[in-house]
Parts: structure tokens; sequence; C-alpha cells
């Protein structure tokens, strides 16, 4: 048996996704302890927020390549050096 003390909001949510998988949460905790014994590393992933406008033109970028419109991105090179090339007149 494990106690630990964990904010009540943050089990609840863990609680109701692992319930959506038809997993107890139990089971997901201590599948988590395995990986961390077995790989002996603690990953924190942080998650990118990007702010409207960027959003905006990512949806639109996604769009225009869904119909074949490239017309927003770089040219394409042949070489690293001719990329740098680019960049450096920009």
């Amino acid at each position: 048996m494990l106690n630990i003390k964990i904010d009540a909001s943050l089990k609840k949510e863990a609680k109701k996704l692992a319930k959506s998988l038809g997993l107890p949460l139990s089971t997901v905790v201590a599948r988590k302890l395995e990986e961390f014994i077995e790989e002996r590393e603690v990953n924190f992933k942080e998650r990118v927020k990007v702010n409207k406008r960027v959003e905006k033109e990512i949806l639109k970028m996604s769009e225009d390549i869904k119909k074949g419109k490239t017309r927003n991105f770089s040219r394409t090179f042949n070489s690293t050096k001719e990329a740098i090339e680019h960049l450096k007149n920009l």
C-alpha cells in the first residue's frame, strides 16, 4: 500500500481518465513506478502554448497543406549550405 498526498482535483481527473481506459488508478500509478525503476529516470515534458496569433497561422498553414497550397512556406533547398546562405540574406 502507498499513501501519498496529492491535489484532490488532480486525483479526480486522473481517476476519471484511468476509468475511461478501463483501468483502476492504482494500475496506472504502479506502471509508472515500474517504469521509473526500469529506466532510472523521470521525464517532465513542458507543454508549449502558443498565442492566438501563432495558433491561427498554424491552422491556416495546415489547411493550405491539405489543399495542396504551400505558398506560405519557404522554398526548398538542395543543401544545408544553400539554406544557411538563404537565411543570411533575409
